[in-house]
């Protein structure tokens, strides 16, 4: 893949050691140099490029060219590398082997075995990856935007979401842009190397995989709540638990007549407003 302007060129190339990559680039007097280069380094570069801001007379003892290589050292050590762990209420149902405990066990240890250093766990338990306003998710990309994280880690792709299109969006152009390099473990993705052609495919079966799994469980409440079995462990104002049988409650006589008198208060016409101070006054 070739990124060019006027006076240098940026190149990936593809090894069975992985994706290197070079600058390439003529000084004052003509002499061309090719530089094997950091994946930092190199994102430093294309962002250049995608903001639109061409280099002119490259020269690698000048000025600038050291300047943006020192900064490009420093931002490196200071950014994160961020693990992220995320459980649905319905990943639940597939048991222990998608607990946070497990994501964070695997991740962690991918991080130590690969001299990953500066890492900090981002957790959303119990947020669908069909919305990505989940708090953790949402601290992590303030970080990205503001240049604070280098990699993202999951255990496997369907933790970064499950909603095809925005994930498509954050590996295919927000990532880029920020030079955020993205590892999904078991799935062996790592976008250092390039993204499989067979990854939307994939986005679309865990998009699929979410939907189906949110029928079963609606099917599944719907069924018990037909069968008269609870659908909540919060016992609502007027009954009590049945120490006797956890699956069963029992009617608290003296908070229902509470209840009764609020319902023929309100069948007689009055609202919310005037039926409080009335309970109110009566319990005195």
């Amino acid at each position: 893949m070739w990124y060019r302007s006027r006076t240098y060129i940026l190149r990936e190339k593809v090894t069975e050691n992985g994706t290197r990559y070079f600058i390439s680039f003529k000084d004052r007097q003509g002499i061309s140099y090719e530089l094997n280069v950091s994946y930092d380094f190199y994102m430093a570069f294309r962002r250049l490029e995608l903001d639109n801001q061409k280099l002119e007379n490259w020269d690698w003892r000048h000025r600038e060219f050291l300047e943006i290589y020192d900064e490009t050292l420093n931002r490196q050590s200071n950014k994160i590398t961020a693990l992220y762990c995320r459980l649905s209420r319905d990943d639940e149902l597939q048991g222990e082997s998608n607990s946070i405990t497990n994501q964070k066990s695997i991740v962690e240890k991918y991080a130590k075995e690969n001299g990953i250093k500066n890492t900090k766990f981002f957790v959303d338990d119990g947020y669908s990856g069909v919305s990505f306003t989940r708090p953790a998710f949402m601290e992590l990309m303030e970080l990205a935007e503001a240049g604070q994280v280098e990699t993202i880690i999951v255990k496997d792709h369907s933790r970064l979401g499950r909603n095809r299109f925005v994930v498509g969006q954050l590996l295919g152009e927000d990532f880029v842009r920020l030079g955020v390099r993205y590892i999904a473990i078991m799935d062996n993705i790592d976008t250092k190397d390039g993204l499989s052609d067979f990854l939307p495919v994939q986005d679309w079966f865990n998009e699929m995989h979410a939907k189906n799994t949110s029928k079963k469980v609606r099917a599944v409440f719907q069924n018990k709540g037909m069968s008269g079995k609870l659908l909540t462990t919060v016992i609502p104002y007027g009954y009590k638990k049945n120490e006797a049988n956890p699956d069963e409650w029992l009617v608290d006589e003296e908070a229902a007549e509470v209840v009764r008198k609020i319902f023929r208060l309100c069948v007689a016409g009055y609202g919310p407003t005037q039926i409080a101070p009335h309970i109110i006054s009566e319990r005195k």
